[in-house]
């Protein structure tokens, strides 16, 4: 959650040419895991209505563009290999852009001159 400032000046810059979308899967560093991690340690959430009211966390620190959850089968983090974040761009229903798995293995410039480059 460190990067979400970057991450909105990226929504607002961009928002003309990219639909932002966030998708809220299940908890890497869950409290009541073996490395609870982070001021919103939260539990794993073994219901859909748990993972919603979860994912409002991000509301809270205030990341733009829309909020998705990922199924409780984690099909998005499955799929996408997103677990615990990855950003991704996709243009006319291809993935131009996979990024390294977060929070330290992707770079929101390489985002930007992917997005520069649509624009």
């Amino acid at each position: 959650m460190g990067k979400v400032s970057s991450f909105n000046a990226l929504v607002q810059q961009y928002s003309d040419v990219a639909d932002f979308v966030t998708v809220y899967v299940r908890e890497a560093h869950a409290a009541d895991s073996l490395w609870p991690m982070g001021k919103y340690a939260l539990k794993q959430q073994t219901e859909m209505e748990d993972r919603i009211s979860a994912a409002k966390t991000l509301q809270e620190v205030g990341i733009s563009g829309r909020l998705l959850v990922d199924s409780m089968d984690d099909l998005s983090a499955y799929v996408y290999g997103s677990l615990p974040e990855r950003l991704i761009v996709v243009e006319r229903s291809k993935v131009i852009h996979l990024s390294g798995v977060g929070p330290g293995n992707y770079n929101l410039d390489e985002v930007e001159d992917v997005l520069k480059k649509i624009k």
